[in-house]
């Protein structure tokens, strides 16, 4: 029985995982949209920027050598200024400003 369960629950994360991606890939044609020029490649850019850093967070977080080498190039003055410029840095190029 156990096996069922965990077969519906990979089946329902894929399942939310997809959707999720089709949300975020309107989204992103809705501002192209708005902006009136193209934005998908540079958002895709930066999904795949935010999971290698969400990899590195949850590496740091399980305990495992990541967590020093994630503190490093996430935070490099320890005061959480290092992903406060990535995503400034994101918005603005998005932005054009």
């Amino acid at each position: 029985m156990r096996g069922f369960w965990r077969a519906l629950a990979i089946f329902l994360f894929g399942g939310f995982m997809g959707a999720m991606d089709v949300a975020m890939n309107a989204n992103a044609v809705a501002v192209e949209q708005s902006m009136r020029r193209a934005i998908m490649s540079s958002c895709h850019a930066f999904w795949s920027l935010g999971g290698l850093i969400g990899g590195l967070l949850g590496g740091g977080q399980s305990g495992n050598s990541m967590g020093d080498i994630a503190s490093s190039v996430l935070d490099r003055n320890h005061d959480g200024s290092s992903l406060d410029d990535i995503a400034s840095m994101a918005f603005n190029y998005v932005t054009g400003k």
